[in-house]
C-alpha cells in the first residue's frame, strides 16, 4: 500500500512537469496548424482556436497541484494549493487590456514566482546536512535551483519588456515564458524521479 502511494506521488509530480513543459510548445503547434501566427505571449492564444486547450492545460495543472501533498510541514501544501489556485485564476481571468487583463498578468507573475519559490526552496530540502547528501541528490538540488533562478530571470525580463519596448521581437514575450514553463515542468520531472534517482538500498 505505502509503495503504491510512492508510486502515485511520483506519477503526479511527472504529470505536473509534463504539462507545464508542453504546454508553449503544443500551443505552437496547434496554432501553426489552424494557421495561427504566433502570438505576442502565451495567454494570448486563448484568444485563439487553442482557447479550450489553454484553459484546459491550466485547469489540469491547478488541480493537480492542489491535489499534491508535499513535505510533512504544511506551509509546502499551502503554497502548493495556493499555486494551483493561481493557475486556475489565470485561466479563469484571460489576458486582455481592461481590468480582467491586470488581473490575469498579477495572477501570472504571481503563479510563477511560487513556482520559483518551489523549485529553489522546497525542492532542495533533505532530512540531511548538506555534506551527507547522496551525489544524485546534489545534483537535483543544482537542477532545483537553475531551474528556479531561470524563473526568476524570465519574469524580470518580461517585466522590462512590459516597460521599455521594443525590446525584441513580436514573440519575445512568450519565449521567456516558454522558457519559464519549460524550467517549471522540468523541476517538477526531476522532482517525480525521472532523472537522478538515488540508487536502490
Amino acid at each position: 500500500m505505502e509503495k503504491a502511494a510512492v508510486i502515485s506521488h511520483r506519477a503526479l509530480r511527472r504529470c505536473i512537469g509534463v504539462l507545464g513543459t508542453t504546454l508553449p510548445f503544443l500551443l505552437l503547434l496547434g496554432g501553426t496548424l489552424s494557421d495561427t501566427k504566433l502570438q505576442s505571449s502565451v495567454s494570448a492564444y486563448y484568444h485563439t482556436g487553442m482557447r479550450d486547450y489553454f484553459v484546459g492545460q491550466l485547469f489540469a495543472i491547478g488541480v493537480f497541484l492542489i491535489s499534491y501533498r508535499g513535505y510533512s510541514d504544511s506551509f509546502d501544501n499551502v503554497l502548493t494549493n495556493f499555486a494551483g489556485g493561481l493557475a486556475i485564476g489565470v485561466a479563469l481571468f484571460p489576458a486582455g487590456s481592461d481590468w480582467i487583463g491586470y488581473v490575469h498578468w498579477t495572477l501570472a507573475a504571481a503563479f510563477l514566482s511560487l513556482l520559483a519559490v518551489m523549485s529553489f526552496f522546497l525542492f532542495t530540502k533533505s532530512d540531511q546536512p548538506s555534506q551527507c547528501m547522496s551525489i544524485p541528490k546534489k545534483r537535483r538540488n543544482l537542477v532545483y535551483r537553475v531551474c528556479g533562478c531561470q524563473i526568476v530571470l524570465c519574469l524580470l525580463l518580461i517585466l522590462v519588456h512590459s516597460y521599455i519596448r521594443p525590446l525584441g521581437p513580436v514573440g519575445t514575450v512568450f519565449v521567456l515564458e516558454a522558457v519559464a514553463l519549460v524550467a517549471f515542468g522540468f523541476s517538477w520531472l526531476v522532482k517525480g524521479d525521472t532523472m537522478w534517482q538515488e540508487p536502490p538500498l
